[in-house]
């Protein structure tokens, strides 16, 4: 099935979102550069909407949470930017906590064959939304990172 054939065969809703994730991926890329990752990180903090939780079961919640993630990897695959994992990372907790559900953006590093490797990831409690449950075990996640 060819790229256009997948994009078809999603529902409008997911279409629409997948464009408008699209668009916000470049917009982060730049915010990340003019700004750095702790100004842009405060300033998407002090953007979301006043919904206070997601109204549903946690296991909806972790679905739904999962399903965006998804559609913001897809959306940075093939999207106006190669946006990296921190990209991702940021656009996906910020929208996420738009809309009501609460998670963690988490970065991590890993020492591999003589360099330091770094990953960003989304989690919600104990589940981790944007990746593999395997992130945690690869990288060792930053402690103390300033609320937002």
């Amino acid at each position: 099935m060819s790229k256009w054939q997948k994009l078809k065969s999603l529902m409008l809703r997911d279409r629409l979102k997948l464009i408008l994730f699209a668009l916000l991926l470049p917009i982060v890329h730049l915010g990340l550069g003019w700004f750095g990752f702790l100004k842009l990180r405060a300033w998407l903090a002090s953007h979301p909407s006043k919904r206070l939780v997601f109204p549903t079961e946690e296991n909806k919640v972790i679905e739904e949470a999962k399903h965006t993630a998804y559609l913001v990897s897809v959306a940075a695959k093939y999207g106006f930017v190669r946006a990296t994992c921190l990209h991702q990372a940021m656009l996906l907790w910020w929208l996420l906590r738009n809309g009501g559900i609460q998670t963690e953006l988490r970065i991590g590093v890993q020492h591999r064959e003589g360099r330091v490797l770094a990953h960003a990831w989304v989690k919600r409690g104990d589940e981790v939304i944007s990746e593999g449950s395997q992130v945690e075990k690869n990288f060792l996640a930053f402690d103390g990172l300033p609320e937002a």
